[in-house]
């Protein structure tokens, strides 16, 4: 198993960046590859991927420069949102490049075909398993007059963890050492 899901991401970037390119196909200006309703839809999943990558990307590097990190719901939401975004884009990007007018050869359309389908075994595969496994349990406490954000780092016993608090949205970025014992937890 462990073989095919390396073989699996061997195949996965270049699918990714066939998928790519025929999106970019898709989408150049004076080309009729594709219905215009299409067109936008695809254009509208690409910018707001884009958009969703850029902000988590962005906001981790600023974050990380005053010392803090997104908080694990955070993180989990713009995994999820990436996610569900590629899932619309492979099967936008496969309805418009093979519905063209223009007919492209065949083995373009099964090379696209396939990549399609690689990439959304792998988003079945691998992303949605480690998606889920990746959403830590957190709360916030207070302990000693300040606010902490608890998270549950362990995958089957728990290895409690704590940040500063820094809002909804953010926490500190190093962990506080509070002299705890392995699998201890504040009350």
């Amino acid at each position: 198993m462990e073989h095919l899901l390396d073989a699996l991401l061997t195949v996965f970037i270049p699918a990714a960046a066939v998928l790519l390119a025929a999106a970019v196909y898709c989408l150049l200006p004076g080309r009729v590859a594709c219905k215009p309703k299409s067109r936008r839809a695809l254009g509208w999943v690409l910018a707001l991927f884009l958009a969703v990558s850029l902000l988590q990307l962005a906001g981790e590097f600023t974050l990380a420069m005053f010392g803090l990190a997104w908080r694990a719901w955070v993180r989990s939401l713009f995994a999820g949102a990436l996610g569900l975004l590629t899932f619309l884009g492979v099967f936008q990007i496969l309805g418009c490049y093979l519905e063209q007018r223009d007919t492209p050869r065949p083995a373009h359309q099964i090379v696209v075909g396939v990549s399609g389908l690689v990439v959304i075994a792998y988003l079945v595969t691998v992303g949605l398993p480690s998606w889920f496994l990746a959403i830590r349990p957190e709360r916030t406490v207070t302990w000693r007059d300040r606010t902490l954000v608890e998270e549950d780092q362990g995958f089957l016993d728990p290895d409690y963890v704590y940040y500063a608090w820094h809002g909804p949205l953010v926490r500190g970025l190093e962990p506080l050492e509070l002299g705890l014992e392995y699998g201890e937890r504040l009350p």
